[in-house]
């Protein structure tokens, strides 16, 4: 799962992110945290990171000198950035933190990283300054940097007390541009990739848990998954806070995601300080017999090693396949719609970088062709020759198909039956329309896609 919210102020931020990360240490036995991205070695930041630099960066004060932000009537004020926070699925941290398999907190942290490089390569856009002639004579509003300035925190436990491996990644309002300097970054850009984001994340996460000796169980076309062994009662029994919100949801009319954060956000208790020695205790004793049944899963993942995948065709297959269905299925798609289809059916353990050098090339393969209208864009959409060719036979059998039909029912006959039913003026207009045309492709259509409405017309004997 993936969440982005605010940045705490300054002077809370730094207290908050470094206080929560009881089990991850690095080398030297610390509480492990970490800079990341092209943009921080730019500026120097590498390694484990200085609360008192991250709080002078979180203010705008940069160690190249420059300030960041802008004078405003109350003051001078810096969007500090954003906090991307990926949660791992619940029956990793079981296992990390009862079962004691600390190697999974790593594996998150790698997961976390894998993305961010990406994200960073192909997502990661910087805003154009107003003071930039060239750009804004050229309608440019925004350029992509592949500069980012993160700072990594783990954390160990949700809000409720309950076990949960997650990863605050701070994306800095900060990123280099074509000129040298750094600008800031186009966080609504970034927020329209989240799902995608969050997909990308977790397939990377399964590779490598898979990879430590965890056999794993795909529970969503967007690559959530659970590790096998780990009870679905055990994962409930230790999910507090999202039960808290499904019972809240549950009661509503209007049920969708926007709703279900608004609830986890006026739900979620306040942070409180935790004696993590008792904490695990506390964990093992209300996991029951069920801590040896994760402790056995440890022991048994360290002796049988990697899992190994039916890897039946290269990633580069995969890709095409995912290309070939979308162009079944759309006459145009994007690059971000392949990459959802392809990790969907794709087996976990290929790299992210793989599946950017596997896009290119499919993607730049003769028979794709990118629409005329977005060159120039960060984002294109993409056509195949193929479905070009269908939608010109389709063109031509609009044409050539108007009139000729008769229709499926008398004008009067329709009105008739429609007096009493219960739908709109809107579904009215479209059910006569389509009952009364002579037109081949439309009715072409309606038995393509078997409609309910051919079940309608048979009661009804039209």
């Amino acid at each position: 799962m993936l969440s982005i919210g605010k940045i705490p102020p300054p002077s809370t931020a730094v207290e908050y992110y470094q206080k929560d990360n009881y089990f991850l240490k690095d080398e030297k036995g610390e509480q492990y945290n970490s800079w990341h991205g092209k943009g921080a070695e730019k500026l120097g930041l590498k390694g484990k990171i200085d609360g008192k630099v991250l709080e002078s960066i979180l203010e705008g004060r940069f160690p190249n000198g420059q300030q960041m932000g802008r004078n405003t009537k109350d003051g001078w004020r810096y969007n500090s950035g954003r906090d991307f926070t990926f949660s791992a699925p619940k029956s990793l941290s079981l296992l990390a933190y009862v079962g004691g398999d600390k190697r999974l907190l790593q594996a998150n942290v790698e997961a976390v990283k894998e993305t961010l490089s990406f994200m960073e390569k192909n997502m990661l856009l910087g805003r154009v300054n107003a003071s930039d002639q060239k750009k804004k004579m050229t309608g440019e509003t925004r350029e992509l940097t592949q500069s980012l300035v993160a700072a990594l925190f783990p954390h160990d436990i949700s809000r409720e007390g309950d076990p949960q491996a997650h990863i605050h990644a701070l994306i800095l309002n900060a990123t280099q541009r074509e000129n040298g300097k750094f600008g800031s970054v186009d966080f609504d850009y970034l927020y329209e990739k989240t799902l995608l984001i969050g997909q990308m994340y977790r397939y990377s996460l399964e590779g490598k848990v898979n990879k430590l000796g965890y056999e794993t169980t795909r529970t969503h076309k967007d690559n959530r998954f659970e590790i096998n062994g780990v009870s679905e009662e055990l994962v409930k029994l230790f999910s507090k806070g999202s039960t808290k919100i499904n019972k809240v949801f549950k009661t509503l009319d209007y049920q969708n995601t926007k709703t279900k954060d608004k609830i986890a956000l006026k739900t979620r208790s306040s942070k409180k300080k935790m004696d993590m020695e008792n904490v695990q205790v506390k964990w093992k004793i209300e996991a029951g017999e069920e801590q040896k049944t994760l402790v056995n899963l440890v022991g048994f993942s360290k002796k049988n090693g990697a899992i190994p995948h039916e890897k039946n065709h290269s990633f580069r297959e995969n890709v095409t396949s995912a290309k070939d269905h979308l162009a079944q299925t759309k006459t145009v798609f994007t690059r971000d719609e392949l990459i959802k289809n392809t990790l969907s059916f794709s087996p976990a353990g290929y790299s992210l970088n793989l599946l950017n050098n596997r896009l290119d090339q499919v993607l730049n393969k003769e028979d794709v062709i990118i629409v005329p209208e977005q060159i120039g864009n960060i984002d294109k959409n993409f056509t195949t020759k193929a479905a070009l060719v269908e939608e010109k036979n389709i063109i031509k059998l609009f044409h050539e198909g108007k009139g000729v039909m008769d229709p499926l029912a008398k004008p009067l006959k329709v009105q008739e039956h429609l007096k009493n039913s219960n739908l709109h003026s809107g579904q009215k207009e479209a059910v006569k329309h389509i009952l009364s045309s002579q037109d081949l492709l439309l009715l072409f259509r309606v038995m393509r896609v078997r409609v309910s409405l051919i079940c309608f017309l048979k009661q009804r004997k039209f």
